[in-house]
This record gives C-alpha cells, sequence and structure tokens, in this order.
C-alpha cells in the first residue's frame, strides 16, 4: 500500500494540466456547470391527520390562518415556525434551504418562486397539509463561471490521466 501511495504520488506529480486543457474541458462538459433557479425558503406546515375529514381540516384551517394572520402583524417567521411547524427544518426557524424547481410540491413551487425576497405567501393547501412559505433568498439559473470550477476541473483531468 505504501508502495502504492508512493507511485501515485510521483505519477500525479509529473501531470500537468493546462489552462487550454481546462477550457476545452469546460466546454465539453458545459451541462454539469449549469447552475439551476432556486429560491430559499421557510416553511410552517401543519400536517394532515391520517385519512382526514373535512372536520379536522377545518379546525387545522383555523389553525393556520392564525397563525398566519400573526406573521401579518409582525410577529417573527422564525419564531412562529419553531412553535408550530411540523415539517422539516422547524426547530430551524422553518428554513429548508435552497430549493430548485422541480424537487418540491408543485402547489408550492409556483407560489414560492413568485415570492419577493422577505414576502409571506397565503396558506397553500397541499396533499400533506396546510403551509405558508416565505421567500428568504434567490439565485438565478446560469452557467458556473469557470474560476469558480477551475480546481474542480485541474482534479478531474488528472484524476483521468492518473487511471490510464
Amino acid at each position: 500500500l505504501l508502495r502504492m501511495r508512493l507511485l501515485r504520488r510521483e505519477v500525479r506529480s509529473r501531470i500537468t494540466v493546462s489552462e487550454e486543457e481546462i477550457g476545452d474541458y469546460y466546454l465539453k462538459h458545459r451541462e454539469a456547470y449549469e447552475g439551476k433557479e432556486a429560491v430559499r425558503i421557510k416553511q410552517i406546515l401543519i400536517l394532515y391527520p391520517k385519512n382526514p375529514d373535512e372536520k379536522s381540516k377545518a379546525t387545522l384551517r383555523k389553525q393556520i390562518d392564525a397563525i398566519h394572520k400573526r406573521l401579518l402583524n409582525g410577529e417573527p417567521f422564525e419564531q412562529l415556525a419553531a412553535q408550530y411547524s411540523q415539517g422539516p427544518g422547524a426547530a430551524a426557524g422553518g428554513d429548508i434551504g435552497f430549493i430548485e424547481k422541480g424537487t418540491i410540491l408543485p402547489s408550492l413551487e409556483t407560489v414560492a418562486f413568485r415570492l419577493n425576497i422577505d414576502e409571506i405567501s397565503e396558506v397553500i393547501e397541499s396533499p400533506v397539509g396546510f403551509h405558508i412559505i416565505k421567500a428568504v433568498d434567490k439565485r438565478g439559473a446560469g452557467i458556473k463561471p469557470i474560476t469558480s470550477v477551475r480546481d474542480e476541473i485541474k482534479a478531474k483531468i488528472e484524476e483521468e490521466r492518473d487511471n490510464f
């Protein structure tokens, strides 16, 4: 094992990758460096019980409407999420991070990508329960600049050469 590591280190030290090679690799594999449009959201989720009836849905709707009213009156989203949300990220103030298009329920996605930063949605009903979301940050789709992926590309080229 020691001999193999030494040999691998010696071989890697002799592999040189030019800027032109990095640029060619970037152009040939451009789709791998495309970022998708994403929005970072916080969520308050009140889940339906198993096999909900109309009465239980109505009770939950009153509860989420009361929470929504408190948000509109200026209470902190994070505090209410930690207190009432049954969704992921509740303990972190409802923060579920960046969500790319096509990764969440369509009813939530449509609203999430329409919201402005720091805007709070209306109550959204989905197959799992009632949601209130807040847009925290957005990032657009586009190609990652070569400067940010240069080292990653260089490592991939070195690895390919090392395997031959």
